[in-house]
């Protein structure tokens, strides 16, 4: 769009995002902070991407001292996007809430998209049927961390309806170990 600032200012944030991620695929575990700031500069990405109809809102609830394992709360809020919001007309609104639920981290992921229903149909008319590779790939990470910490770890997805039964969003209901700082 022959807007170099606004050029400069993407590569820049996508510099940082790829640099964020691959400090963090080396990492057990980091500061929720940190989570948070990659997750800023990732939908701060999709903002320039999807304009002004596109708006979102993390709530951490003040946590402030827990390590969460890394990578996991991304996909969630990309395939939200992709999946539900790209393809709804109008307003588009992500939420992310954030809890501790006894020993255990939740981050639920909410969206006003067009549903898993409607997503799916799009992918039969374009002949676009296959498994999430990362939707595997974070299963069996989950499971991994089930096992090696011993909680009820894992995600649940439901489908979001008005009251004439149509579809109106998605949640995502993550639930991982985090561990105190210290």
């Amino acid at each position: 769009q022959q807007n170099a600032p606004k050029a400069y200012e993407s590569i820049g944030k996508f510099a940082l995002l790829i640099r964020k991620i691959m400090h963090h695929s080396e990492m057990e575990f980091i500061e929720l902070e940190e989570e948070l700031s990659m997750l800023n500069v990732y939908l701060e990405m999709e903002l320039l991407r999807l304009k002004k109809q596109f708006s979102y809102e993390i709530n951490s609830n003040g946590i402030t001292d827990i390590e969460i394992p890394p990578m996991l709360i991304q996909p969630y809020i990309e395939n939200a996007i992709k999946h539900g919001l790209m393809h709804k007309k109008g307003e588009k609104v992500l939420t992310v809430e954030m809890y501790l639920d006894d020993d255990i981290f939740v981050c639920e992921i909410t969206d006003n998209g067009i549903g898993r229903k409607k997503t799916q149909e799009m992918k039969e008319r374009q002949n676009k049927l296959f498994k999430s590779f990362s939707g595997q790939s974070l299963n069996k990470r989950l499971d991994i961390l089930k096992k090696q910490f011993g909680g009820d770890f894992g995600v649940e997805i439901i489908d979001l309806y008005n009251q004439n039964t149509e579809p109106i969003g998605t949640k995502v209901i993550l639930r991982s170990p985090f561990r105190r700082k210290f």
